[in-house]
């Protein structure tokens, strides 16, 4: 009997022994849980003991490699793709802008959306820019027809190089029937949102190569013009600072760039969690593990949603970006400058925030009559506009309610920092904003400091959201027209005024006794159209030019460039020019045939 109960005491000691370790595994599990929906931002070390103690008892054990190696990944995804419309270039390109597109109940709005890529882009950013278009359904026909209207309204952008439709074959995509219902999501929901994670990582896996950075859009997109423009100088303006995700709206799927090496990473990703959550959640994870633990966002933002029914159902959805500028071609564009107020600063929501491009802003106390907020720029600077606006979406009475906008000039120093002596007001706040135009011309000075000042008290707090001052070029004015046949049916054919007129500027200062500006108005007519002649009117096929000083017909002498300089032209507007010129020297020579005839017979 001893014995016996000497074996039952030590089974118990094993039962305690063995409990503790799974005790420990189960609350190791819960806690990654937690951590893993609720806060993306783990610290490094925190994550790799995490991945080494959270592996389901269900997966498999390439899920748990496949999650402890991802930040090695390196290699695409062997998947191979139909080529339907296009072939890639050899040469890597700066950008590549991704789109996938299924079949939606009501409404289509992907070659709107290629359209707004190709229009708003000038001819030098189209240079630099590939589309590639995914149509991930599984109705062939429909893509058939699809890629057939592709290919007649953008064939020329797809002989260029610069659009790719492709598909990946539904064999490659795993399995999407009994998927985990998580969050409570009908079957027919979660199937659609795990399918469009999948339809993503084929997407990212075939853009892996192709340029230096990655744009990820929906099909349902409208771009600001000059996008392009905006992004390299947000990139630039980076250099040297670590980011996995830059945002240019505030929406979905909707501009978010990624460096091109993170691709294969983030297609695994995408792959490995496909059936767990919808991709917007995912991509908010990927950048948390890769340790961006900020948002780090842009504004204005550059891509608006335009889409009234959604992939899903053909259900409504009327979202809107409200920081979307359709000429966002500033960021990050206010010039070196220091920040100075008086007002109490609420927490670390401090002056330099309201002057930031990205989605930051100052947040301070109920101001007082007097208060100030100073923007002290590192030289005087030609201020072309002035654009300030306070309160936010969630806080929509914390706005200046009375306040004056000031510049000054006579900058000296001072204890509590650098201040100008003398101020002109250039107007008074309205419903929280203000925005005063040619402010150059308005002022006779150069602009060393920008003032808020509060004119009377208030009980809310305050919010300065933006704060953007428009440098004006140093050079002086040109105004370009291209004449009179804007609106006419040709519309689509006009080949781009805009290139010639980017083409003056930049030649500008080889003109004899001029220099000029890009000041460009919205008049001209870019259509994306390169391969056609302009009809006979238009935009490219004439050109007019006014300046300051008229000079005879005012129009556009070539003869006066340095020749190096003389092809920055658009090159069907040359074409348009040498046909002309081949048409005189024709009617010339047969004017003196006639001639010679006519002086024989007699």
């Amino acid at each position: 009997m001893r014995l016996v109960w000497k074996s039952l005491d030590k089974m118990r000691c094993l039962r305690k022994r063995s409990t503790i370790p799974f005790l420990g595994f189960l609350i190791t599990f819960l806690l990654f849980l937690n951590l893993y929906i609720e806060d993306g931002y783990v610290l490094e070390e925190d994550k790799r003991q995490l991945r080494e103690s959270s592996a389901h008892p269900t997966t498999s054990e390439r899920y748990v490699h496949t999650f402890r190696e991802l930040t090695n990944f390196s290699g695409t995804i062997n998947v191979t793709y139909r080529y339907l419309a296009g072939t890639p270039l050899n040469r890597k390109k700066y950008l590549t802008i991704g789109l996938s597109s299924v079949k939606r109940k009501r409404g289509n709005y992907l070659l709107e959306t290629i359209k707004s890529i190709f229009d708003q882009s000038s001819y030098e950013e189209l240079k630099e820019i590939v589309v590639v278009v995914h149509l991930a359904d599984f109705d062939l026909v429909w893509c058939e027809n699809l890629v057939q209207e592709i290919t007649r309204k953008f064939a020329h952008h797809i002989i260029a190089g610069r659009l790719l439709v492709i598909q990946a074959p539904e064999e490659y995509y795993p399995s999407l029937d009994g998927l985990k219902r998580n969050y409570n999501d009908p079957e027919d929901r979660v199937r659609f949102r795990s399918k469009q994670n999948v339809d993503y990582a084929f997407l990212l896996n075939f853009c892996t190569n192709l340029s230096d950075f990655y744009m990820m859009l929906e099909d349902d997109v409208r771009c600001s013009r000059n996008f392009l423009t905006s992004l390299k100088k947000v990139i630039t303006s980076r250099e040297g600072s670590y980011w996995v995700m830059l945002e240019f709206s505030k929406l979905g799927y909707i501009g978010k760039l990624y460096h091109s090496r993170d691709l294969p990473r983030l297609a695994h990703f995408l792959l490995m969690f496909y059936q767990e959550m919808p991709c917007d959640w995912l991509l908010i994870h990927f950048r948390g593990l890769l340790a961006q633990k900020d948002v780090i966002r842009f504004k204005p933002s550059l891509f608006q949603h335009m889409g009234y029914y959604s992939s899903y159902k053909g259900a409504e959805n009327k979202l809107k970006d409200d920081d979307f500028e359709e000429d966002s071609i500033d960021i990050p564009d206010n010039p070196p400058a220091s920040l100075y107020t008086n007002i109490n600063v609420f927490e670390n929501y401090d002056a330099t925030k309201a002057y930031s491009s990205i989605d930051e802003y100052f947040w301070g106390k109920p101001p007082s009559t007097g208060d100030f907020f100073v923007i002290v720029f590192n030289k005087s600077t030609k201020i072309n506009k002035i654009k300030i606006i306070t309160g936010s979406d969630d806080r929509q009475n914390d706005i200046l309610h009375r306040g004056a906008l000031e510049v000054g000039e006579k900058l000296v120093g001072t204890k509590k920092g650098k201040q100008c002596t003398s101020y002109i007001t250039l107007g008074e706040f309205k419903n929280g904003h203000i925005v005063v135009q040619n402010v150059d011309h308005k002022i006779a000075f150069d602009i060393e400091c920008v003032r808020i000042v509060v004119t009377a008290s208030q009980k809310e707090w305050l919010i300065i959201r933006k704060l953007k001052a428009d440098v004006e070029e140093e050079q002086g004015r040109a105004f370009y027209s291209c004449d009179s046949q804007l609106s006419s049916p040709h519309k689509e054919q006009q080949s781009t005024c805009r290139e010639a007129v980017e083409a003056v500027v930049v030649v500008g200062e080889g003109v004899k006794h001029r220099t000029f500006t890009q000041e460009a108005e919205s008049v001209f007519t870019r259509s994306a159209d390169k391969s056609r002649e302009p009809p006979q009117g238009s935009a490219g096929a004439d050109l007019r030019l006014r300046t300051d000083r008229p000079r005879g017909d005012g129009r556009f002498n070539r003869s006066q460039l340095p020749h190096s300089k003389r092809f920055h032209l658009s090159p069907n507007w040359e074409k348009g020019e040498k046909k002309k010129k081949k048409k005189k020297k024709k009617k010339k020579k047969k004017k003196k045939k006639k001639k010679k005839k006519k002086k024989k017979q007699s």
